[in-house]
């Protein structure tokens, strides 16, 4: 049987957080999209991921470190930041 995945827009939103919690009840793998201007504290919900799956199954690796990830991360936000204050 094929593992049922669900991809949704806007995870982080009202009706996409109660989508992703209804379906990871029913089984299935659960990706979200977030947009990239969404400053919505995320204090009332809780991300939670487990990559064991993924390695025992598919033989997934990771690239980049969680700390190398998260990098990556703050320099897009001030690489983009540093371009809408050029606009200002």
């Amino acid at each position: 049987m094929t593992a049922r995945r669900a991809l949704i827009a806007g995870i982080t939103g009202q009706d996409g957080s109660y989508l992703a919690e209804l379906l990871l009840q029913r089984g299935y793998t659960v990706i979200g999209m977030v947009r990239p201007a969404d400053t919505e504290p995320f204090d009332r919900i809780t991300l939670q991921g487990d990559t064991s799956k993924a390695k025992r199954v598919l033989g997934w690796q990771p690239e980049v470190s969680f700390c190398e990830l998260v990098e990556m991360m703050v320099d897009a936000d001030l690489h983009r930041y540093a371009k809408l204050e050029k606009r200002v």
